[in-house]
């Protein structure tokens, strides 16, 4: 057994067989004490920790807000690794702390009175694995060291979260600029009656290669809209992006479908092409004086196709009822007609071989139109607000336009709906030859009309397709607004120079801060300032030095005789061996 003196010996036998030098040891060895578990080091541990959770509660406050944080070739890599370098220092230090613990845990057990040897002689906590060391702890209750085991891992998390704390990330940056607006749509340059663009067969080949050769589109010209262009700042990075919003002229050309009624004329006449009777049946629409009928063959006197698609577009005056608009529109409207005529002819040897639209004398004939389809259109437009975004570097190809597609009331002034529609009359009678001559191919399987043919290719390629109604409103409604919108976007665009406000929208490299290790990194941490501030507590509490060194531990062995002998006989044994020979000492 351990003599009672064993309990005072770690402060009166050595204070009592050491003398003056011993006592002034065990006071520097109190204030070493002191700078370790005492007030002063807890406080600065505290307080470094706090701010570490203050840093972290700012850094991921600042990336929400600002989508990230700014950086350079300089702090990339400090807010990266900075972090983890900072908790491998405070971990280092609290390393301190726990092996001060451990190493103070038995002597602290003997100082509360006799105790076993397994708590006190041959208790070891620090060269044992952390898991194994805190099992033992739990079990002897030294919550001394269960607090600096559990700091000591809830750090080592933070130091993990600290590596995935930074990420860089692609983002994408918004901010205000001032630009410039080089071109607007205006009405000045534009007089309805005596006009260029009336005689311009260019907009209709610009529409038909929009349309049907899927051109390149050029910046001021979208789909069926014209818009303001603009020039970009000098300094933008050509990966970004510019959104300005402007005033587009957006163009409606709405359709309806109408029933139509063709009657046939005298079957015995020798007019190379008969007319057609028309009539409208749908109420709220009616012809103009002139010609109504679709161009016809007469199969008595000349070589006929069996079939022939027969169409075109003449002015109509219909009410806006039709076209679910309000009354007074300044508007021509426009009829679209399509006719599936047949045509069967008995001819004799001789003329068999008889070429397409060549005399002959059929001894019999007839005529059929086995289908007739139409619509109705009316051409409108306003001025509309739309955001443009382009990009920096390829203005032309990246166009995006946003807006709401339904008209307002706002137009140019001096440009009106009646204006537009004469334009385009204007546009489609000088691209009449474009896609085939009336002369030429009159007796084609597809009579050629510049508007119906641009309607077909767009619609599925063919007359036939057109055959369907709703089919020709689309393709009508769709050709129609590209060609107003062409004609604007040549003829109603005037140079300006105004400044405006833009949108300049980039890619960038932006430093996040993630939640998860932001969270990871201050519950932690956190945590580790509540069990420092215990830790101070307790030691508060704590009196006279730890017997560490040499001289304090002979002052405790000779405290007891016994104690003495059987270390001097245990020189040879093992660990394991004195372990097993101290378990029953008290």
């Amino acid at each position: 057994m351990i003599d009672p003196a064993f309990k005072t010996a770690n402060v009166s036998v050595i204070s009592e067989e050491l003398g003056n030098s011993t006592n002034q040891r065990d006071s520097n060895h109190d204030r070493r004490r002191s700078r370790i578990f005492g007030l002063t080091f807890g406080i600065c541990f505290n307080v470094t920790l706090t701010g570490l959770c203050i840093c972290v509660a700012l850094l991921w406050h600042f990336s929400e807000a600002s989508d990230g944080l700014g950086i350079s070739n300089a702090n990339h890599y400090i807010l990266t690794y900075g972090p983890t370098a900072v908790l491998v220092w405070v971990v280092a230090a609290w390393r301190q702390v726990d092996y001060k613990a451990k190493a103070s845990a038995p002597w602290h057990e003997l100082l509360r009175g006799t105790s076993k040897a397994s708590r006190s002689l041959i208790l070891d906590y620090v060269s044992t694995f952390q898991a194994a060391a805190f099992w033992s702890a739990v079990k002897n209750k030294h919550f001394q060291v269960i607090l600096t085991i559990v700091g000591f891992v809830l750090l080592k998390l933070a130091t993990l979260g600290s590596t995935g704390l930074f990420v860089l990330d692609n983002t994408i940056i918004a901010q205000n600029i001032s630009g410039s607006v080089n071109s607007r749509i205006v009405s000045k340059t534009f007089n309805g009656t005596n006009d260029t663009s009336l005689s311009d067969q260019s907009l209709f080949y610009a529409t038909y290669g929009v349309l049907v050769q899927d051109m390149q589109k050029p910046f001021g010209l979208g789909d069926g809209l014209a818009y303001p262009t603009f020039a970009i700042p000098l300094g933008v990075p050509p990966e970004a992006n510019i959104s300005v919003d402007l005033d587009a002229f957006l163009p409606s050309f709405t359709c309806r479908v109408v029933d139509l009624e063709a009657a046939l004329g005298l079957a015995n006449t020798t007019e190379e092409h008969p007319e057609v009777d028309l009539a409208i049946k749908s109420p709220g629409c009616s012809l103009l004086q002139g010609a109504y009928s679709p161009y016809m063959l007469n199969p008595q006197s000349f070589r006929c196709p069996e079939r022939q698609l027969s169409g075109f577009v003449r002015p109509v005056n219909c009410t806006s009822s039709v076209f679910d608009m309000q009354e007074g529109s300044d508007s021509h409207d426009q009829l679209l007609v399509l006719a599936d005529i047949r045509y069967s002819q008995s001819l004799n040897v001789s003329q068999a071989d008889q070429k397409l639209s060549q005399r002959i004398q059929a001894s019999s004939w007839s005529t059929k139109i086995a289908a007739v389809t139409g619509a109705v259109c009316r051409m409108t437009y306003s001025m509309n607000k739309v955001t443009v975004t382009a990009n920096v570097a390829n203005m032309t190809d990246s166009v995006l336009i946003q807006g709401s597609t339904t008209q307002s009331t706002v137009q140019l002034e001096g440009v009106t709906n009646r204006d537009l529609t004469g334009l385009f009359s204007g546009a489609t009678s000088a691209g009449g030859a474009m896609l085939g001559s009336r002369d030429d191919e009159g007796y084609a399987l597809e009579y050629p009309d510049p508007i119906l043919k641009t309607m077909a290719a767009v619609a599925g390629g063919s007359y036939e397709s057109l055959l369907n109604a709703s089919r020709m409103v689309d393709a009508a409604s769709l050709f129609g607004s590209q060609l107003a919108a062409q004609v604007a976007h040549q003829y109603l665009r005037g140079n300006t120079s105004e400044t405006t406000n833009m949108i300049l929208v980039k890619p960038t490299k932006r430093l996040k801060v993630t939640t998860l290790s932001a969270r990871l990194v201050f519950g932690t941490l956190s945590g580790v300032i509540l069990i420092n501030s215990w830790l101070v507590v307790l030691q508060q509490g704590r009196s006279g030095g730890v017997p560490e060194d040499i001289q304090n531990v002979i002052g405790l062995t000779r405290a007891s005789g016994g104690l003495q002998l059987d270390l001097i006989a245990s020189q040879t044994c093992t660990e394991n061996q004195l372990r097993r020979s101290y378990a029953t000492w008290k």
